[in-house]
C-alpha cells in the first residue's frame, strides 16, 4: 500500500513501556553518518504517518514525536562509550536542529558498556509525526 521498501523493514516495538516504531537495517548504508541518520528518520516518519492514517486502525494509533532513540547495532564499530556517544551527538545535531528548531532537546545514553550504544533524544512536546515529517521535507 505505497509503503517505501525501507519501511517494510520496520516493526512496532513496545520496549520501555511505550509503543514505538523501530527500523532495522542489515546492510550498511552509504554516505556520511548525518545524511544516513536523516534518511533513516525520514523513512520512519513516513511509515509512522502511514500507520496513523491507516483506516483499519480507525485513528487509534498515534506516535509521539518528542522522544526518539537511535541504536547502533554494531558493537565493534560503535561501542557504548563516551567517545562514540559524542560522535553520535555530533552526527545527530543537524537532524535534531531541523526536527526541533529553537526547542531545547536533550540527549542521553545507557551507561552499561555491554548494551548497544543507544542515544535517547527528548524534546518538549507535544509534537506530532506530521510536524516532524514537515520539518524534514
Amino acid at each position: 500500500r505505497g509503503v517505501p521498501p525501507a519501511a517494510r523493514r520496520s516493526a512496532l516495538d513496545d520496549g520501555g513501556g511505550r509503543l514505538g516504531l523501530v527500523y532495522y537495517r542489515k546492510q550498511p548504508a552509504g554516505g556520511p553518518l548525518p545524511a544516513r541518520l536523516t534518511s533513516l528518520c525520514r523513512t520512519l516518519l513516513q511509515a509512522a504517518a502511514l500507520l496513523e492514517d491507516d483506516p483499519a486502525l480507525d485513528g487509534r494509533l498515534r506516535f509521539e514525536g518528542d522522544a526518539i532513540e537511535f541504536v547502533a547495532n554494531d558493537r565493534l564499530l560503535a561501542p557504548n562509550n563516551e567517545a562514540c556517544f559524542e560522535q553520535m551527538r555530533a552526527a545527530l545535531t543537524p537532524l535534531l536542529t531541523q526536527l526541533y528548531p529553537g526547542a531545547p532537546y536533550s540527549l542521553s545514553r545507557r551507561a552499561d558498556p555491554l548494551e548497544r550504544l543507544t542515544v535517547s533524544v527528548k524534546a518538549p512536546g507535544p509534537i506530532t509525526i506530521t510536524d516532524l515529517a514537515d520539518r524534514l521535507s
